[in-house]
């Protein structure tokens, strides 16, 4: 009797696996259940890296040293013309 068990619990096991996973996808298919698009989310995510790697320029992050860089550039040019003014 213990053998007929042992050879009949695999089956019923089996058998109701087969069950479960075909009423899983019989009722995916009847719902048409929407399945994510892995390569809009790949794309999402690249465009997404793009624009926060952007957010380095933003004088918020960088503390406004780009902007004093510029400033300084500005500075220099106008203290040279100022020079040449005052050498003519």
């Amino acid at each position: 009797m213990c053998i007929s068990n042992s050879r009949t619990l695999p089956r019923a096991i089996e058998h109701h696996e087969r069950e479960r996973v075909g009423l899983y996808r019989a009722a995916a298919d009847d719902m048409e259940v929407p399945q994510p698009d892995f390569g809009a989310i790949a794309t999402g995510f690249t465009e997404l890296s793009e624009q926060f790697a952007r957010c380095a320029y933003l004088p918020a992050v960088d503390r406004g040293q780009r902007i004093l860089q510029v400033l300084y550039r500005l500075e220099g040019k106008i203290d040279s013309l100022h020079i040449r003014q005052l050498s003519k």
